[in-house]
């Protein structure tokens, strides 16, 4: 998973901004890594990017 969540961060750099599928997959994913994580550090900061992602969703859904 671990590798799956650096792939997906350098996807995210190289095209500058995720497609909804993308921010489903990613929130997919750092759910996963959360739940488990086998630090407390990495279960905080999958659960901050995750919640991230959350909340760029709810931004585009607004934007149409």
């Amino acid at each position: 998973l671990l590798e799956e969540m650096v792939r997906f961060q350098q996807q995210r750099s190289r095209e500058g901004e995720l497609s909804l599928a993308q921010i489903a997959q990613g929130k997919y994913l750092f759910k996963a890594l959360e739940e488990r994580a086998d630090t407390h550090e990495l279960k905080n900061l999958a659960k901050s990017y995750r919640r991230h992602l959350e909340h760029e969703l709810a931004v585009k859904l607004q934007q149409g």
